[in-house]
């Protein structure tokens, strides 16, 4: 506590926004909290800024996405794209072969099936990932909704499907997209409250894969139509499917692992964004599959073949490049879902300055969120709030912070407020 208050107070005092104040502000009441800054650049390069319990080891949430998205960008490169092929043979039978892109959507899947011409079979290649396509250390309520989905070779529409309710009669209003054979259950608990979320419902994966049961909490009186982010239950059958239906074909769908393509022809290829661009959308949304995906990629990338376990191999062989302390940090998946993930402030301001001396720096820094002087990336689970990224002062001298709060029992928005106004303050120094 001292040492925060004594570099803190000097410089934040004087802008009316004591930092001591901001420590005793309720929403930390009970809470495990680091805080640190420090300067990249100008005359105070090498200082701190504030730094409280540098040391301890806090779980990041989402700010963890920023560890997988650099080392795809250093390791794969900025231009590296994802290839997701389309052969034929002489029977015109159809072969997907799956390059692990977790962008593509249906519409590039309408777009391939008109270069395609006619079509009798389907086979998908899935074999570009192995192991449990499953996040891991995902928990039970994770399973089963969007944010913890399956990545696999074969991704369609983030494989994420959208389940609206009747909020009266509890009825399955709609799903989109379509999936062939889907079995939707409701096990829901009517609550009159205003304050209720679409969140307060989590998708669970039923006895059979295709099944999904919803529970949670629904206020039958609300007037806006709830709809919950499921997971698509398998997404390679699924994205056949959606294709078998644009190339209007009777033929069957099959999966195979061990496909000879000499004999075959690459009738169409889709390519994705650019991995600079895919990490700005990968920041910015926030969106889970495709931290998987890329820390997948990066195992592929080297082996041939990718799953998680290598990948994490790969990650954490990066971090260590960088030259930086890393014994006090445990990294179990690549987005910040899980909880057992742990950092502390110390070591992400020390990742957060190597990557400021990275050749790929500027793209690093414009896929995070801008807001104002600062770009950052934020984390976010229950009990858990994270901002981590720069700042640059009234004279463009630049700052690395990271900012964690865990277990407290107060609102997300409230320990917000209390980064924001550290984070804010940055941007008033000279």
């Amino acid at each position: 506590m001292n040492k925060f208050i004594s570099i803190a107070i000097l410089t934040f005092c004087a802008l009316n926004i004591c930092a001591a104040d901001l420590l005793k502000d309720p929403s930390l009441k009970h809470a495990s909290y680091s805080f640190y800054a420090k300067y990249l650049t100008g005359p105070k390069a090498g200082k701190a800024v504030f730094a409280h319990n540098t040391d301890l080891r806090l779980i990041p949430g989402s700010s963890a996405k920023l560890f997988t998205t650099a080392a795809a960008l250093n390791i794969l490169g900025p231009d590296f794209r994802f290839e997701t092929q389309f052969y034929k043979d002489k029977k015109n039978n159809l072969y997907i072969k799956g390059a692990g892109d977790p962008s593509l959507q249906i519409a590039d899947l309408e777009a391939a099936a008109a270069r395609l011409g006619k079509v009798k079979n389907i086979y998908i290649d899935n074999s570009l990932f192995n192991g449990s396509g499953a996040p891991p250390k995902a928990t039970w309520e994770d399973i089963g909704n969007y944010y913890a989905s399956t990545s696999e070779a074969l991704n369609i529409n983030n494989n994420r499907l959208d389940i609206c309710l009747d909020p009266a009669t509890h009825a399955v209003k709609s799903i989109s997209p379509e999936v062939p054979g889907l079995f939707v259950k409701t096990d829901i608990v009517e609550k009159i409250d205003a304050s209720m979320k679409t969140e307060d419902i989590f998708a669970y994966t039923g006895a059979t894969q295709n099944d999904i049961i919803l529970r949670g909490k629904i206020n039958p009186l609300s007037s806006v139509l709830p709809c919950v982010k499921a997971a698509i239950p398998n997404p390679p059958l699924f994205a056949a499917q959606a294709l078998k239906k644009f190339l209007k074909t009777n033929g069957k769908i099959f999966t195979e692992d061990k496909i000879n393509y000499e004999d075959k022809t690459l009738a169409y290829s889709h390519f994705s964004l650019p991995v600079s661009e895919l990490i700005m959308l990968t920041n910015q949304k926030s969106i889970n599959l495709y931290t998987d995906a890329l820390i997948k990629t990066l195992c592929a990338a080297k082996h041939g073949v990718g799953n998680y376990d290598c990948g994490l191999e790969e990650l954490n062989a990066y971090l260590n490049s960088l030259g930086i302390e890393t014994d006090a940090v445990t990294i179990t998946d690549a987005s910040g879902l899980s909880r057992e993930t742990l950092v502390t402030t110390d070591f992400f301001v020390a990742f957060l300055e190597a990557e400021h001396r990275s050749p790929s720096f500027e793209i690093f820094y414009n896929s995070l969120i801008k807001d104002g002087e600062a770009a950052y990336k934020t984390g976010s689970l229950s009990g858990v709030r994270a901002h981590a990224g720069y700042a640059k002062d009234r004279t463009g001298n630049l700052i690395a912070f990271t900012l964690i709060s865990n277990n407290y029992i107060g609102k997300n928005t409230e320990v917000s407020k209390v980064h924001m106004a550290l984070i804010n303050t940055l941007s008033e120094l000279k």
